[in-house]
């Protein structure tokens, strides 16, 4: 008798785990917004990255390839933040979201796409973007700096020259007085870190 309610239980417990790993399947294939929500709740950040790109993939709107980019990056999956991030630059529809977002959305989502490509050990591509996306203006928290922050931790000092080289190049407008002074903040911090 006990052996029967022991086979019993075993068997209605299989039937469970089978049961949940096929849900989990089928969400996942036909709701993966569903499992984004979930896989968040509970902290999973490497499945809840992994769900944001599926979500893109089948809404492919803006605002869910930039949770995409940011989740993909807070992981440290640097080749698919570095993948999604260009795209998300690349759209038509950037500038307009940037200014819903407000403050310097561009710049943080340029310096995770240049740091992700640096991270894949694309390091002209990264200081390439970098440089396309800090044209003009020097503001503080740009995507250089990040870059420069990334180069710095790993204690790579050709690709710190490299970049205090992008840095001095940069052409401000002589009226912008604020963003000299933190072009000269940054290249006494690269100096500093040269020596």
């Amino acid at each position: 008798m006990g052996k029967l309610i022991a086979k019993t239980a075993l068997i209605t417990l299989g039937g469970l785990i089978a049961l949940c790993l096929i849900l989990w399947g089928i969400f996942s294939w036909l709701a993966p917004s569903v499992m984004l929500t979930i896989t968040d709740g509970l902290g999973l950040d490497a499945a809840s990255a992994h769900y944001s790109v599926s979500v893109y993939q089948k809404t492919e709107k803006i605002e869910d390839l930039s949770r995409a980019v940011e989740k993909n990056y807070a992981c440290g999956k640097y080749s698919v933040s570095a993948k999604y991030g260009e795209k998300l630059l690349e759209r038509e529809d950037f500038s307009a979201y940037c200014e819903e977002q407000g403050g310097n959305y561009r710049q943080i989502v340029s310096g995770i796409a240049a740091v992700s490509l640096y991270e894949t050990d694309e390091g002209d591509k990264a200081l390439e973007l970098a440089e396309k996306n800090t044209a003009g203006e020097f503001q503080k928290y740009n995507c250089l700096e990040r870059l420069l922050n990334a180069a710095m931790e790993k204690a790579d000092k050709p690709y710190v020259e490299k970049i205090r080289a992008a840095v001095a190049a940069i052409k401000l407008d002589p009226s912008d007085t604020e963003g000299a002074a933190h072009r000269d903040e940054v290249l006494a911090v690269c100096d500093a870190f040269l020596k």
